[in-house]
């Protein structure tokens, strides 16, 4: 699963959008808070909510429906795409193999279902398209042949004598184990952050037996502080095995980029490596580095769509 959230501003309305995907249900959980345009929010007030997947940017709509929803105290409400008011289209065909679809959400501040303000649109990525791998695309049953006729039954044979044991077979791996560790409090990236910094709770001390393997796998957003139109904050991401930097698939860079009607955008970063690594205690982390643009807040608590993870897994051979 993953998540991401957007910031949409106009002159009318604010949304804040988080949309997570999940299995086994096809429909997507849409979460997002209602701001006016001073910012302040839009709380405990019945409004209405239209979303339409797109072929392309600017693309033919493929659906669209609506959703009459009241938010909390906090401005936030919840809904699911796929369990709407039906406008037009049909969910269940969309051809989720052909990618490049996009998000058009539209904002009803009066709740009527009839004063919409375009928020803007925004690329569907990665995933939903794991909804189309869930289908599997299964090749055609093949004909049943017919059933032969019933043989008669025969006459119970002899015992025969007990055969020789056999060689003993080859020894099998001996399983394996996995633990993670999750992020328990943000921290905040600045241009004085020139070295690597441990990101608060993704650090995990294991013991790894003779001729094992370790695969290692993080992941955790970054949200840019900026409000500009042109504003983004960029972060190195990098593990590091007994305080040693881990090249080759274990450093990326993450860019959280603001632009037209977005603000304070969300990035995540997700890195796996299969370490090979001698008999004994070893200890892993990711750590974070300031690049360029903005302050950006990484990583948090349970309490946060930021919150980062580190998983390893000790695969024995």
């Amino acid at each position: 699963m993953k998540t991401f959230l957007k910031y949409f501003s106009v002159a009318v309305i604010t949304l804040i959008a988080t949309t997570v995907f999940a299995q086994p249900t096809n429909k997507i959980n849409y979460q997002a808070i209602a701001r006016d345009a001073g910012g302040n929010l839009i709380a405990s007030t019945p409004i209405s909510v239209r979303l339409n997947i797109l072929d392309g940017p600017g693309g033919l709509v493929l659906y669209s429906e609506y959703h009459n929803v009241t938010t909390n105290q906090f401005g936030l409400f919840t809904l699911q795409i796929g369990g709407g008011n039906f406008v037009s289209g049909n969910y269940n065909t969309i051809n989720w193999s052909l990618g490049n679809h996009y998000l058009k959400a539209e904002l009803d501040p009066t709740g009527t279902n009839s004063s919409y303000t375009n928020m803007g649109e925004s690329q569907l990525l990665t995933v939903p398209y794991a909804l189309f791998a869930a289908s599997g695309n299964p090749g055609a049953t093949g004909a049943t042949g017919a059933t032969g006729a019933a043989g008669a039954t025969g006459s119970t044979g002899a015992t025969g004598s007990t055969g020789a044991t056999g060689a003993t077979g080859a020894t099998g791996t001996a399983g394996q184990s996995s633990s993670t560790a999750f992020g328990n409090l943000g921290m905040s990236i600045t241009s004085a952050s020139t070295v690597f910094t441990l990101v608060p709770g993704l650090t995990q001390t294991i013991t790894v037996p003779a001729n094992a393997k370790v695969i290692v796998s993080t992941n955790g957003g970054i949200q840019t502080t900026s409000v500009a139109i042109t504003g983004y904050s960029a972060v190195d991401i990098a593990l590091y095995v007994d305080n040693v930097f881990v090249g080759n698939g274990g450093y990326h860079r993450i860019i959280a980029a603001n632009n037209t009607g977005l603000t304070n955008v969300i990035a995540y970063w997700s890195l796996t490596q299969t370490q090979n690594l001698t008999a004994g205690s070893h200890t892993v982390e990711v750590r974070t580095v300031y690049n360029l643009g903005a302050t950006a807040s990484v990583s948090g608590d349970n309490t946060s769509v930021l919150q980062g993870s580190l998983t390893l897994t000790v695969i024995n051979q």
